[in-house]
């Protein structure tokens, strides 16, 4: 399908999946931070997206209807409008959010946005990048995340994009 980027006034071939809710974000050992995985093909080139809980639609507003879940705090019951977003991360929250929520599809300017700012890396060594970003130098960890963040400079030429002209174009988004 076609689709148009409001931002830099360009059209483009996209292609667009939302995978899967998984219980956190790639790559983290922090738990409980659940995400909904896409992918998109943008111009041929495929980008993995994420985007937090906050960004899904809720199936059913959120009433006093006695048909909604009530989930337990400290033993008491709490409505499940007043949970989301309070409660830790639980099997029962989950199953609560994929029952009640839908993903949401993100924006084509969100994902490009998100490849613009990646694509800085390119812009410096990858010791100036660990300093920016608080990286240490001596991580292999630090190493991949600074080659993909190169990756995405190299993705946005492959689309055409002009780098420098989106990164201002970017500047407010």
């Amino acid at each position: 399908m076609t689709d148009r980027s409001d931002i830099l006034g360009m059209e483009f071939e996209v292609e667009v999946r939302h995978i899967a809710m998984l219980d956190q974000w790639p790559g983290s050992e922090e738990t409980g931070n659940p995400v909904d995985q896409w992918s998109f093909t943008i111009n041929g080139q495929h980008v993995d997206y994420y985007t937090g809980i906050g960004h899904r639609k809720k199936l059913r507003v959120f009433s006093n209807c006695p048909d909604y879940p009530y989930v337990y705090a400290k033993g008491k019951p709490i409505h499940i409008r007043d949970a989301l977003g309070h409660l830790k991360y639980t099997p029962q929250v989950r199953k609560i959010l994929l029952g009640y929520t839908a993903p949401l599809e993100p924006a084509l300017d969100d994902v490009l946005h998100s490849l613009v700012l990646d694509s800085e890396a390119g812009k410096e060594s990858f010791e100036d990048w660990c300093s920016d970003f608080g990286y240490d130098t001596d991580s292999r960890r630090a190493m991949d995340t600074y080659l993909k963040c190169q990756e995405s400079g190299k993705k946005l030429v492959a689309m055409g994009i002009d780098i420098d002209r989106a990164r201002e174009l970017f500047q407010d988004y």
